[in-house]
């Protein structure tokens, strides 16, 4: 067995995998007292930070199929989250937050954030802040990979 870098022989995969499966709970928990799920937390996120953002760059990032994310985009716009909204210069519609949706995430994010400190409390900041610079370097070395470019941090 290889440690991959990781502390105590633990393979990195596992390690990622374990620490994955405790965020995504840490954050269910949280927001399933406001009546989200993670994915539809998510999906607020990402368009309310990405300005005409497509279904398919959104599917991406929420690691849905198409045919799951206008299932999930379809039950949002029927609670109010979210809606469909003129691309300027086009003819394409893109997802927007409606006011309600703005306030749902308002209101998720300080339980999201806490979630993940709560997961992060062994850490300290330096340290926080090297974790997820490591991880970013690591899924952007992937993405860049995976688009035939090379990375060479």
């Amino acid at each position: 067995m290889t440690d991959g870098g990781a502390d105590q022989g633990h393979d990195i995969g596992v390690a990622a995998t374990r620490f994955h499966r405790a965020m995504r709970n840490n954050v269910a928990q949280a927001l399933d007292t406001l009546g989200l799920t993670g994915a539809e937390y998510g999906a607020l996120d990402y368009i309310s930070r990405h300005a005409d953002p497509s279904n398919a760059d959104l599917a991406r990032y929420l690691l849905v199929t198409p045919q799951s994310l206008g299932k999930l985009t379809a039950g949002m716009r029927s609670r109010g989250l979210l809606h469909r909204a003129p691309t300027q210069g086009s003819h394409r519609y893109h997802l927007a937050l409606t006011p309600d949706g703005q306030q749902a995430l308002a209101r998720a994010r300080p339980h999201v954030e806490a979630a993940q400190q709560r997961l992060l409390a062994p850490l300290d900041r330096q340290e926080r802040i090297r974790f997820a610079r490591a991880l970013t370097l690591c899924a952007d070395h992937h993405d860049n990979s995976m688009n035939g470019q090379q990375n060479d941090n």
